[in-house]
């Protein structure tokens, strides 16, 4: 006869067959290592239960798909946004020029060590831009030769000559007149811009010569009106010289073309030189001829070697730039030895990138915690409906034997029917959203009406997770709350509502008071930014969540002051309101929670939606005054950076302010200063001269930029002291100084 110990108590057949019993607390731990395998007969009971409520259950199966969406959205949207983001960026600051230029200058072009130099850095080139550039251009530069034809003679030269190939410009041109230059024995063929022609006397098919001579004597830049040098006898001497054909007059598509290193008019105008050489006049070759003729006639003269390369950024996002950005400095470092020169643009760009992709994430991250911490709230509140209703089958399956790790474990399946398929779904629904966003008119103009490219990454899966999880805590707890009491003790509770376990230990006034600490915090530092100990800016994370954690303690405290809010009101309507709004009233005090939760779930979407909103107007004021401080007022020209600023001062400025359209003009003059010391100069610092009066009603400025107004801080540049100095009798046309000029006044 079996004498095995039996259960202290039975089960209802539905329990016995899940195989619920109570056993000795000795006994639970081992029992707890036998659960998992034993969710198998639960799982009925759970989707039972679920579709015997499946009204409630559905609405809390929204809450949750919310939760998971919302915070699968997160990496998601901020990938989506950082990676339109960084093409607009490079699109925007490039504008076309090129991502990465690479100079060998002095190159023996056409010489086997020049041919393998060239091979090399193009090797590395390709090995670190390959991967995102869009096109590479190669610019092979002969040297400067003296142009001769039939209107100058070697002993007149007007003009130097400097044949070059550049990949692509065909497609930056337009030919006004012959053919674009190809390959041909013996006759280099080139093209010229119409200013460059003009200035040579050359037309489409003359032909002429371009010849260089070489000699020992030395020569120095003078200025126009210095004497000419004196006659050199040099001791060596060397020239060649070449054929060429004019075979096109061209022209850029756009000047403003960025495409044009260092602009169209370098390539289609004369380049002036200093005194006594003469302007040089470009010219466009094939770039298999140019080789082709260095390489027969002087393969060891020195020329120049570019290579540029562009992109568009499309292949480039938030996952990659940092390789990028890598790979830029390992060329300029692989590139050194060989006395190459590295520019890259695109480098600069990235690294505002990083600067602005870090301000544009930070928002985000608060943004999605306020609205993933209503999606849980929701999912608390039908949770709680939906276990007030079930109450009652808590405390029969309580009764029966059921242990409260048994009925937290059937809720978990209950959630894990839902939770499980939405952590499957949730980010592709979250892409598909964030994909939809490039037809709203908001990124309309970056997307060009199309669909945003969205990824799903492996941590929006996780972040589903997470959502799912926290859904589930929302779900499990109130029914742990439950499950803890007895039936006697639950039909006490509905009885006489107790106060919630956050208002009997003042959880809700200690959330408040670390709101309020952050946002002092907050208002101390001014910014969620700080800077990091290795450089650069970090965020504080319990300053990001401060907005969140602000809108749950106000909702914490409005539980526990709205119904002594209602009880006031009760009493001062009860002597002349009639008897159904007493009991309405009296309902409310009694039982506030299901009434409030509502409310308050509503006032936290209007509280996130003017989070929104005001941050919408916050960007706004940010890129408007990152404007004013970069342009300093509404329009500014420059004049030439050597020039000097010449001319009568108030009526330039007059000239200014009567253009259409102008309200107020001025002048300003901005150069380098030093103060004249005797011995070593002193320190040189920058000097800004302008007009007070007229610069304070023009400059951008901020009141908290400084503790005085712009008018009161320039007003201290004006002064009505005379300039110090002897006023000269007559009227003097001229000044002669005679001057000590020791070494001791070699500064002054």
């Amino acid at each position: 006869m079996d004498r095995s110990p039996s259960p202290r108590c039975s089960f209802v057949e539905i329990c016995a067959k899940a195989g619920f019993c109570k056993f000795s607390p000795a006994s639970r731990f081992l029992r707890m290592h036998r659960m998992i395998p034993r969710m198998g007969p639960l799982l009925p009971l759970a989707i039972r239960r679920s579709f015997a409520g499946r009204g409630m259950m559905a609405v809390m199966a929204l809450g949750i798909v919310v939760s998971a969406v919302l915070l699968a959205s997160a990496p998601i949207y901020a990938r989506a946004m950082s990676d339109l983001g960084l093409r607009f960026l490079i699109s925007d600051e490039l504008n076309g020029r090129h991502a990465v230029w690479v100079n060998l200058a002095e190159l023996p072009v056409a010489s086997p060590d020049g041919k393998a130099l060239q091979q090399a850095v193009e090797k590395q080139i390709v090995a670190r831009t390959s991967w995102y550039a869009d096109s590479m251009a190669r610019n092979i530069t002969l040297g400067k030769f003296k142009l001769e034809n039939s209107a100058t003679s070697p002993l007149e030269q007007r003009l130097l000559g400097q044949p070059e190939s550049l990949t692509g410009y065909e497609n930056h041109v337009r030919v006004v007149s012959g053919r674009l230059p190809a390959k041909s024995d013996g006759l280099l063929e080139v093209a010229m811009g119409m200013l460059a022609a003009r200035a040579s006397g050359l037309s489409v098919g003359d032909r002429f010569l371009l010849h260089d001579f070489v000699d020992t004597c030395v020569r120095h830049f003078q200025s126009d009106d210095a004497p000419p040098p004196p006659p050199c006898d040099p001791s060596a001497t060397f020239a060649f010289e070449f054929p060429v054909v004019l075979t096109a007059i061209i022209e850029p598509l756009s000047e403003t073309d960025r495409w044009w290193v260092l602009g169209a008019r370098r390539f289609f105008d004369t380049i002036a030189q200093p005194n006594p050489e003469p302007p040089i006049a470009p010219m466009f070759a094939d770039e298999s001829a140019l080789v082709a003729l260095a390489t027969s006639s002087f393969p060891s003269y020195r020329s120049s070697a570019s290579w540029f390369v562009y992109t568009d950024g499309s292949a480039l996002d938030r996952g990659n730039y940092l390789r990028a950005r890598a790979d830029l400095d390992a060329l300029r470092l692989e590139l050194e030895p060989l006395q190459a020169l590295v520019s890259h643009p695109l480098r600069e760009t990235l690294d505002n990138y990083t600067t602005t992709s870090n301000f544009q994430q930070k928002p985000l991250t608060i943004l999605l915690l306020q609205i993933t911490a209503i999606a849980l709230f929701y999912v608390a509140i039908v949770a709680a409906l939906l276990i007030e209703r079930q109450a009652a089958e808590i405390a029969l399956l309580r009764s029966r034997g059921a242990s409260m790790g048994q009925v937290l474990l059937l809720f978990a399946i209950q959630g894990l029917i839902i939770g499980v398929p939405a952590v499957l779904v949730a980010p592709f629904l979250a892409a598909g959203a964030t994909a939809l966003l490039g037809l709203t008119p908001v990124f309309s103009s970056v997307s060009n009406e199309s669909l945003l490219p969205v990824g799903v990454p492996p941590l929006a899966f996780g972040m589903a997770a997470g959502g799912v999880l926290l859904s589930l805590v929302a779900f499990i707890l109130p029914g742990a709350m439950v499950a803890k009491k007895s039936a006697t003790s639950l039909r006490k509770a509905q009885a006489r509502p107790a106060a919630s376990f956050i208002q009997r230990y003042f959880i809700d006034i200690g959330m408040a008071a670390a709101a309020m600490l952050l946002l002092f915090e907050l208002q101390e530092k001014g910014s969620v930014f700080t800077p990091s100990a290795t450089g650069g800016l970090s965020s504080d994370p319990l300053l990001l969540a401060s907005p969140a954690l602000l809108i749950g303690a106000a909702a914490a405290l409005i539980l526990r002051f709205y119904p002594l809010l209602l009880r006031a009101v009760s009493r001062l309507t009860q002597a002349t309101s009639g008897p159904v709004v007493s009991l309405g009233l009296w309902q409310v005090v009694r039982a506030p929670a299901q009434y409030t939760q509502l409310t308050l779930l509503l006032m936290m979407a209007v509280a996130v939606g003017t989070f929104a909103a005001s941050y919408t107007a916050t960007v706004d004021r940010s890129y408007r005054d990152r404007a004013g401080y970069d342009s300093g007022t509404d329009l500014r020209a420059s004049a030439s950076a050597t020039g000097a600023l010449t001319g009568d001062t108030p009526a330039r400025d007059k000239t200014l302010g009567s253009i259409p359209g102008v309200k107020l003009a001025t002048s300003a003059y901005r150069s380098k200063a030093q103060l004249a010391t005797a011995g070593i100069g002193g320190q040189i610092f920058q000097l800004l001269a302008l007009d007070p009066a007229a610069a304070a009603n023009m400059l951008w400025t901020r009141s908290d930029l400084a503790d005085d107004s712009l008018a009161t801080i320039l007003r201290t540049m004006e002064s009505d002291i005379p300039t110090p100095g002897r006023t000269l009798p007559g009227k003097p046309t001229s000044l002669s100084i005679w001057v000590n000029g020791g070494p001791e006044m070699a500064n002054v």
